[in-house]
């Protein structure tokens, strides 16, 4: 299980690394797509999968 929370830096160029118990728990894999939304002084990421059509 993951803490309740995890601190990571953003890099110069706006990025940040998501740690990999953040991944494992969330099962993001490389490549994966996330979806950013911002609700005030929060921001959340969701993990999206594509469906093939």
């Amino acid at each position: 299980m993951v803490e309740d929370f995890t601190l990571t830096k953003v890099t110069r160029n706006g990025q940040i690394t998501l740690p990999a118990a953040v991944r494992r728990a969330a099962n993001i894999e490389e490549g994966d797509l996330i979806k950013v939304v911002v609700e005030g002084d929060t921001i959340r990421l969701s993990p999206q999968k594509l469906i093939d059509k």
